[in-house]
């Protein structure tokens, strides 16, 4: 049976379908809004509440994905939290990928000291003898015996040590001392066994903060220390490189290269990649060279654009080695301890800032207030411009 509408009813059908459609088409709206996109974040736990974790547990994610089910709601647990990295040495917590709702859930938590996004730091280098004052033919270099009882950490873009004099073994240096625990990785474009010796003792490499935040995992032929970049290999040279006679730049300043502590030893932890230094990376190269036991930890590299504040700072606030003493800095409404033995690289600086002569006209330092042992100290901040 055929069957006729009137012009009225026909009107009324097509009315209600075009009401009809905005409605669907608020629905998706709504749902792509109120759907949470993870990012990555470093959480901060206070000693007291963090799960113990074996000395290489840095890459252990059962004991944080514990703690995370238990301060994360049902209602919040969706997409669900992924752990990265647990620290136990650089600093007590773990990097995770969050949902902004949940890292408030965290940050709001009495075990939880601060949650700071992971952040993407940028390389640097300057002028360090002379920045140092050091000399030498007197002083501290003389004094040091070639540091030859001295492993030095670089945290950069990696090693490119083939070929290269300075990296090269040297049959005056005695062995590695005992202490150290690390050694080489390899990879598709890096033989550790080779490559190492008794002048380069370490090299390994982080990327889980770098593939999160991009999305996608390196190619298989970059998960390996060496460096595609040559910052790196410029940096831990001039740390501890071997002499190197007769050497030039494209036939230019002919002389001997010496790296500040010939007689050290290098270990390389590459944490900086093309698209540049994960927080969370270089948080889990520090947290691995402390479990190695070097002495000395190298990173020249800071912020991109503005400074963040002190205990915003993974690379200056994270590591705790303790050396000046217990510094006891104040996140908004919590405080919490961290060991500093280093001078802070940054390249913008905040406003609370004071000139000073170094002996370098491209030296800024920066002045912050803290607490020292119940004391009120300023604590300075290397600046480059």
């Amino acid at each position: 049976m055929e069957l006729s509408l009137s012009p009225l009813a026909a009107m009324c059908i097509l009315l209600a379908t075009v009401v009809a459609a905005p409605a669907a088409t608020t629905e998706v709206e709504v749902e792509i809004e109120t759907t949470d996109a993870q990012s990555s974040y470093i959480v901060h736990v206070a000693a007291g509440h963090a799960p113990r974790l074996p000395r290489r547990g840095l890459l252990t994610t059962r004991a944080y994905g514990s703690f995370l089910r238990d301060h994360i709601p049902v209602e919040l647990s969706t997409p669900a939290p992924r752990v990265l990295y647990s620290y136990s040495h650089a600093a007590t917590g773990f990097a995770a990928r969050l949902t902004a709702r949940q890292a408030a859930r965290l940050a709001s938590s009495g075990s939880v000291l601060a949650v700071v996004p992971d952040v993407m730091q940028e390389l640097h280098t300057t002028l360090t003898p002379s920045f140092l004052g050091l000399s030498p033919t007197s002083g501290l270099l003389p004094a040091s015996n070639g540091a030859t009882d001295v492993v030095i950490a670089v945290i950069d873009t990696g090693v490119y040590p083939e070929g290269r004099a300075s990296f090269a073994a040297d049959p005056s240096l005695p062995p590695p001392p005992s202490k150290f625990r690390g050694g080489c990785v390899s990879g598709p474009s890096f033989n550790g066994s080779a490559l190492c010796n008794n002048k380069l003792v370490g090299a390994k490499f982080f990327h889980s903060g770098l593939e999160a935040a991009r999305g996608r995992a390196l190619a298989e032929d970059l998960e390996s220390p060496l460096d595609t970049n040559g910052h790196g290999t410029h940096t831990a040279p001039t740390a501890a490189g071997s002499a190197v006679a007769d050497a030039a730049f494209f036939d230019y300043a002919r002389g001997n290269a010496v790296g500040m502590a010939p007689g050290a030893r290098i270990a390389v932890y590459k944490a900086c990649w093309e698209e540049g230094c994960a927080s969370s990376d270089i948080l889990a190269a520090f947290d691995e060279a402390i479990a190695d036991g070097v002495d000395v930890i190298s990173v020249s590299l800071g912020a991109v654009g503005n400074a963040p504040e002190f205990y915003d700072d993974t690379t200056a606030a994270g590591p705790r080695v303790e050396c000046w003493g217990d510094y006891h800095l104040k996140h908004k409404s919590k405080e919490f301890i961290t060991y500093t033995p280093f001078v802070t690289s940054w390249r913008v600086v905040s406003p609370r800032l004071a000139r000073c002569h170094l002996g370098a006209s491209d030296k800024i330092v920066g002045l912050n207030q803290g607490v020292c042992k119940g004391k009120e100290i300023a604590y300075f901040v290397k600046i480059y411009r």
